[in-house]
């Protein structure tokens, strides 16, 4: 396997172009300091415009990429919550290492709390004794 990324490198690499070796004449042309200092008559202007519209295209697509994970996580966990007996209500961290969760099974509420040693049921109430704007 190295040998072959080692041959594509070789192959692909800029020093072994063939074609660029037949334009270049290394002792014919010698440039002298002042072709130098002032180096070839290049416009800057397109270099830096298509610069500047690809590190916009890929910000984009940055955003669009994070945007489709939320949109479609939201929407898997949606539907995975409605689909199912057990309903995960809310949730909220208590500490960093405690978690406190509101559950329906089967039209009962349960409160569960969670931490890295243990799940402990805190409490079971009716669907009829839970405040419907709490939820």
């Amino acid at each position: 396997m190295r040998v072959l990324i080692i041959f594509f490198l070789c192959c692909f690499s800029p020093a072994f172009a063939i074609g660029d070796m037949e334009k270049e004449t290394f002792a014919s042309e010698i440039a002298t300091d002042e072709e130098i200092m002032q180096g070839p008559a290049v416009p800057f202007e397109p270099a830096i415009f298509k610069t500047v519209t690809i590190l916009l295209g890929i910000l984009i697509l940055v955003g669009l990429t994070i945007w489709m994970i939320r949109r479609f996580s939201s929407i898997r966990m949606r539907g995975m919550n409605q689909m199912k007996q057990i309903k995960i209500l809310e949730s909220r961290p208590l500490s960093q290492k405690t978690m406190l969760y509101l559950l329906n099974v089967q039209g009962t509420h349960h409160l569960i709390a969670e931490s890295q040693i243990e799940v402990r049921h805190l409490h079971a109430f009716q669907e009829e004794t839970v405040d419907k704007d709490l939820l």
